[in-house]
């Protein structure tokens, strides 16, 4: 991934990409993303909309495709995976960035530049820290668009009734500002959010057992003194898992 300077942290260029299904046309894309050897799964999510629909002729926005949330770095292996269900579902229509956060928003502009026949939407409030700067300064390409904060009473926003949305807006301090986009489809009856809500278990994501770096992590976390050569075994990675989870979830006690 050539553009990994722009956030220079963990997996920096070699980024992989898994893609399953979570729910009847719904599809999620995992990278990794770490900093200090926590490293946790970044996720992307597309949607099949309208696919009872033939494409009407005058390309109106009911025409069957794909939705975009939460973009990830377009690597070749990602765009490879998304080829494949752009066969078998339609064209990319739309890409969402839910998102104000960095993490999100510097994979964002350069995912939409793959797909510029797509609508891009992102939220009303983004920002950069210390100096604000326009979203062209940001990565965002020129045909940005922002997303209502509901989809309701608005008219058909989305083209059918596959998906609606809210934004949800919070102030949590000087200089720092949260949105989330909370996407329902309909079909698969899923609901999308994008830092809101988050579940984990004791096994590890597959994403993080994909390279021998990414697992250096999670046996480095498991171990009981500093010099420990830990053995890679499943219960070590587990372990190891559990400690990331518990990091990466208190690096802001205060919050």
């Amino acid at each position: 991934w050539p553009l990994w300077t722009a956030l220079p942290v963990a997996p920096f260029k070699r980024r992989r990409t898994i893609r399953y299904e979570v729910a009847p046309g719904v599809y999620a894309f995992d990278q990794m993303i770490g900093i200090y050897y926590v490293h946790v799964p970044i996720r992307m999510t597309v949607c099949a909309v309208n696919q009872n629909n033939d494409d009407d002729a005058d390309g109106s926005s009911r025409r069957r495709g794909l939705v975009v949330y939460a973009p990830v770095a377009p690597t070749k292996e990602c765009l490879e995976l998304m080829r494949e269900l752009v066969e078998r579902h339609g064209p990319v229509r739309d890409i969402i960035l839910p998102s104000v956060a960095v993490e999100h928003k510097v994979n964002a502009g350069p995912f939409a530049r793959k797909f510029p026949e797509a609508n891009f939407y992102v939220t009303d409030a983004q920002y950069a820290f210390p100096l604000n700067l326009p979203n062209s300064f940001l990565g965002l390409p020129r045909w940005t668009k922002t997303l209502p904060r509901s989809s309701r009473g608005g008219g058909d926003f989305w083209g059918g009734n596959d998906l609606e949305h809210e934004v949800v807006s919070v102030k949590p301090g000087i200089g720092s500002f949260y949105q989330d986009v909370a996407l329902f489809h309909r079909p698969s009856r899923t609901l999308l959010v994008c830092d809101a809500v988050f579940a984990v278990n004791g096994d590890p994501p597959a994403i993080l057992t994909e390279e021998e770096e990414y697992t250096r992590a999670l046996l480095w976390h498991a171990r009981e003194t500093k010099n420990e050569i830990v053995e890679d075994t499943t219960e070590n990675r587990r372990k190891g898992w559990r400690r990331i989870v518990l990091l990466f979830n208190f690096f802001f006690p205060g919050s």
